[in-house]
């Protein structure tokens, strides 16, 4: 983010076309900040397995304690909150 450019707000870049008129909102740098973060820079696009009807049940929790401890190690709410934010502000 650049300091003292008012094109900026919050991570993101706001692009008033005139001509058009226009405010875009653009989230690239942001998106990529996020991503850096969590060690996915290099990540790739993949669709999701889980079907828009799919309902989570106890089965499908942690079993053990090493998957909670591997879970620990995971900042999942961070990530989620940084991921909502992004939806919110477009």
């Amino acid at each position: 983010m650049k300091c003292k450019d008012p094109c900026w707000l919050m991570g993101f870049q706001l692009i008033d076309d005139r001509e058009t008129r226009t405010v875009s909102i653009l989230h690239q740098r942001y998106i990529e900040t996020v991503l850096e973060h969590f060690n996915m820079g290099s990540c790739m696009p993949k669709e999701s397995l889980m079907h828009h009807s799919m309902i989570l049940s106890k089965e499908d929790a942690l079993h053990d304690e090493y998957e909670a401890r591997e879970m620990k190690k995971r900042p999942y709410h961070e990530l989620v909150s940084a991921l909502v934010w992004i939806s919110l502000i477009s």
